[in-house]
This record gives structure tokens, sequence and C-alpha cells, in this order.
């Protein structure tokens, strides 16, 4: 920073005692005030941190939205548009301000449509989708790079992808899709009968059962895991 004087104005006191007089000269210079500079973004996404600095003082104070803070630079937040003032000072304590507006872009909004649950190695469709029509790039924690994922799911599987609109703002979805494991079913009974006979099978490993014959399409022998029948009766 180069010191420009603006003007230098000389003043004279003279002063006199029982006859005696003297003359004193007063050199007074005036400086430009100093150019102060405000280096930074012009936007900023939602929720990203941005830093100014401020160039043209040897001291200076940033004012925002009620907020104060002595430095060079200034790193901050905004949650919405916001104007910073910094008033710089230099070293004759010549004082002059600087204005900068940071615009501040929204994140992008979207969901991930999908189910939550899957029996385990079942393949299920999960597609991310703009809430607001608003044309976006996906990138999912499986490396996709596409709206719609089909992943198989053998085990609960937590899925982030992140949107990003044509601004370059960014937001992140998390959707996590839990692997039912299938249950094993055995069954204890006869498989051989006389006719007349009745037939009675017992299943466990499952929650719930319905049993059916191939003879009889359509009809629910029993939904417990008990089942009686009687096959070869006419």
């Amino acid at each position: 920073m180069t010191d420009t004087i603006r003007e230098r104005t000389i003043y004279k006191v003279e002063g006199e005692e029982n006859g005696c007089t003297t003359v004193r000269e007063i050199i007074i210079d005036k400086y430009e005030l100093p150019t102060i500079w405000i280096n930074g973004p012009a936007t900023v996404c939602q929720d990203v941190q941005m830093k100014l600095s401020a160039t043209g003082g040897t001291s200076y104070t940033w004012a925002w939205n009620g907020n104060t803070y002595r430095s060079n630079t200034l790193s901050d937040q905004p949650e919405r548009t916001t104007t910073y003032r910094v008033t710089g000072t230099d070293s004759h304590k010549c004082s002059n301000t600087a204005e900068h507006e940071v615009v501040v872009r929204p994140k992008p909004k979207f969901v991930v449509n999908g189910v939550t649950e899957v029996c385990e190695g079942t393949a299920t469709t999960l597609t991310a989708e703009s809430t607001d029509n608003t044309q976006l790039s996906y990138s999912w924690s499986n490396g996709a790079g596409t709206p719609s994922i089909t992943p198989v799911i053998n085990t609960t599987t937590k899925f982030i992808v992140v949107g990003k609109d044509a601004n370059n703002c960014e937001s992140t979805v998390t959707h996590t899709v839990v692997s039912q494991e299938i249950p094993t079913v055995t069954w204890t009974g006869t498989t051989t009968l006389c006719q007349g006979d009745r037939l009675q099978l017992n299943a466990k490993g499952a929650k719930t059962y319905k049993w059916t014959n191939t003879d009889r399409p359509g009809v629910t022998l029993s939904t417990t895991n008990l089942m009686t029948d009687y096959p070869t009766s006419s």
C-alpha cells in the first residue's frame, strides 16, 4: 500500500512575551482515504463455507447481519444472500469501507424411491428423483451415475446418493435396504398312506404358513404349521 498525500497545509503560530516573539510552523498532511478491496465468491451453495479477504488497509473490521469480526479474512457459512461490509484502516488511521454481496443458492431437493426391505438375494430398483423438477445429476455410493440402480441385496445395505444441480450445489440422501433372511422350512410326517387314511404334516422354521395341493389349485388347506388332509378319499 502506497501512502498518498492529498494535501499539505502549513500553519504558523506566533507567540509573544515581554516583547520577544517566536514563530513556529506546523505541517499538516492530509492523506487519501485507503481503497479497500474485498476478494471472494459472489455466489455460494447453501451450507457451504466460503472465505472473504480484504486488502488496502492495515486493519479491518467486518460487519454482517449484526455480527462483527476483526481480521483481514472472514470465513462464514451464510444461510441466505448476505451483504458483507468491511472497514479498512491504514497506518495513518484513515478509514474507508467496501461491500460485497454473496448470493446463496439453495441445495437441490430430491428423494430416493424404493423399498426398504427385501428378501435376501433379491434385486430391487431404487430411483433418485428431484422434488421440484430440477435437472440433477446423481452419484451413488456403489459407483453408479444414473438416476436408477437395481442392486441385488445380500446383506443390509446403506446407499448414499449425491444430487448435483447446474450450479454445482449438492445435497445427500441416504436410503437403507434391509435384507431379510429367507426362512429354512422343514417338515415332518409320512409320505405314504393307504386310501382313506388321514394325512398329517407338520412344518417348522417360519412365522406363517400356507398349505396347498397341486390337484386342487386355488384351495388353501391350512394357514398354520399343521396340515391335515385326506388326499386319497373319494
